[in-house]
């Protein structure tokens, strides 16, 4: 499809969604013809940037056939409400269990303290295997009696999830 896919709001790909919409071909030093978009990464601003092989493109909203290999996309209105994650650093990561009646634990680190924040950790079935109040800027969560496997730790504030990392337990 050109590099560039578009969903309507149920999730499904409309059969006259791109038309004339993709990246424009572009060759490479030793002849080889490319077109297309290798992937999309955000902006320390929360703006979207596509990146790839090609020259020119339309997105549906902006030609602009100068373009080369990086693009910022404007006015991209999903209809789904955005909202900036949290930071949050999580490690060790993997985390190896210590043998005997101790495990080892995981430190979190928060940018910003939330009010009145807690950390869930759920299992990859989603089931959750522990909860702790955020307690500072710097929180110690224990993994006592937890097997080998990938989780999830979720920081929640109000009621709303406002970051998540996977975690892995060895």
């Amino acid at each position: 499809r050109k590099g560039f896919i578009v969903l309507d709001v149920d999730g499904i790909v409309p059969d006259n969604s791109i038309g004339g919409s993709g990246c424009g071909a572009f060759e490479d030093f030793i002849g080889i013809v490319r077109k297309g978009t290798i992937g999309m990464t955000f902006g320390p601003d929360g703006s979207m940037y596509i990146y790839g092989s090609y020259h020119g493109y339309s997105d549906g909203t902006t030609n602009d056939p100068t373009q080369r290999f990086v693009s910022r996309l404007y006015g991209l209105d999903v209809g789904v409400r955005e909202h900036e994650q949290a930071r949050m650093a999580v490690y060790p990561n993997p985390c190896l269990r210590q043998a005997g009646p101790a495990s080892s634990h995981i430190t979190v680190e928060l940018e910003e303290m939330p009010i009145q924040g807690m950390l869930l950790l759920r299992d990859a079935l989603g089931r959750e295997v522990a909860q702790q109040r955020v307690m500072g800027y710097q929180n110690t969560v224990p993994l006592h009696g937890l097997g080998g496997g990938v989780y999830v730790l979720e920081l929640w504030e109000g009621g709303e999830r406002r970051a998540a990392q996977r975690v892995v337990v060895q």
